[in-house]
């Protein structure tokens, strides 16, 4: 990994984000796991957003620059804040024009047609949009059919993620592919395994191997032999 990546995975465990969950967590695809990734808390001080999205910024510069995008737009809610800050940082580094784009939640159903879904009143012509975490990417795929009704003018050019879970669907698709169905690329920033060993690392020694064997039996039931996570 470079060193932005580095350096992103340990800010991750360092800050709590990613942990095992004895109790078990049910996803938004209803599926049970016994290991989560909380990127909110990254988004409760601006020091940790500080932190983190100069990280980010630092690995996507070059994604941003090859596409020539006006901004990075997180998914609603969870990436919303994060995103702000990254198009700062890539702002003040002269990687984006300096204007601000803030999507409206809902549609503003009077007054000038051009803030419609703009509170600015201006429109973005092409972004990367961000996502916090991303399971299979069906609540994804979803806000980018959304944003592609409401504004047909802007060119979605994909989608980066802080963490992949590499899980699938209930239709065993993935995230890569369900991006690739609708010809949007997909660059997550760090995936399961690149930060839940260091996570499970910081667990007692004896209980350890045992996490090791539960996580990698839950990709084991959703893959099969074709699982890309293997923990040792």
């Amino acid at each position: 990994m470079s060193d932005f990546k580095n350096d992103l995975a340990e800010l991750v465990i360092k800050q709590g984000i990613v942990g095992i969950k004895p109790e078990g967590i049910t996803l938004k695809s209803k599926k049970i796991s016994h290991w989560y990734a909380n990127c909110r808390i990254l988004s409760q001080s601006m020091s940790s957003l500080n932190d983190v999205s100069h990280l980010i910024a630092g690995i996507v510069t070059d994604l941003v620059k090859d596409q020539e995008v006006d901004m990075i737009m997180g998914v609603p809610e969870g990436a919303t804040l994060l995103s702000q800050i990254i198009n700062e940082q890539l702002i003040i580094a002269g990687i984006i024009p300096d204007k601000i784009y803030q999507k409206r939640a809902k549609a503003k159903e009077h007054g000038d047609q051009a803030n419609k879904f703009w509170v600015t009143g201006q429109c973005p012509k092409k972004i990367w949009l961000f996502e916090d975490v991303t399971t299979s990417g069906i609540s994804t795929f979803e806000y980018i059919r959304k944003l592609e009704s409401e504004d047909p003018e802007i060119e979605i050019v994909g989608v980066i993620a802080l963490i992949n879970r590499l899980q699938l669907d209930k239709n065993g698709v993935s995230v890569v592919e369900n991006m690739e169905k609708i010809g949007k690329k997909y660059f997550p920033l760090l995936t399961v395994n690149e930060v839940l060993p260091n996570a499970i690392s910081l667990l007692p020694e004896s209980e350890q191997e045992e996490w090791k064997k539960v996580i990698n039996q839950e990709y084991i039931d959703e893959w099969g032999e074709n699982s890309p996570v293997s923990l040792g």
